[in-house]
């Protein structure tokens, strides 16, 4: 499952109106493992920081650095290049991560672990 920002900030924020219902999801999961894009740990840092603080912030990396089905994922440089034209060819109002979660999505068929709903609805398109 690839994770943005939108599910692993209501994951971790007890404040968060969906705070329960990402944690029944990630209760669920199993040992299915959670691809995080790079980009979408730095959205959730700096969503979390503002929301909540630094301390919060920090406690979001260090649990998913501590938990084995938490992977971080990289781009490769090939793969910088897939995500402007991805972008090009969409033209929506979105973050670069938001990109970067479409894209992995669309490259490895794994499902999201989102609540937007404008990424979710663009993911549902062939």
């Amino acid at each position: 499952m690839i994770a943005d920002s939108s599910f692993l900030v209501s994951l971790f924020y007890n404040g968060d109106p969906l705070n329960k219902k990402a944690d029944a999801i990630f209760n669920s999961l199993g040992d299915e493992k959670i691809i995080m894009p790079i980009s979408v740990i730095e959205e959730t840092f700096t969503v979390l920081s503002y929301r909540a603080g630094t301390e919060l912030a920090l406690g979001f990396l260090q649990s998913t650095q501590e938990n084995k089905d938490f992977l971080a994922y990289y781009l490769t440089p090939e793969e910088w290049q897939e995500i402007p034209k991805l972008a090009c060819a969409l033209k929506k109002k979105l973050s670069f991560a938001d990109y970067f979660v479409i894209y992995l999505c669309k490259k490895t068929g794994e499902k999201p672990l989102c609540f937007d709903r404008q990424l979710l609805s663009i993911l549902k398109k062939p």
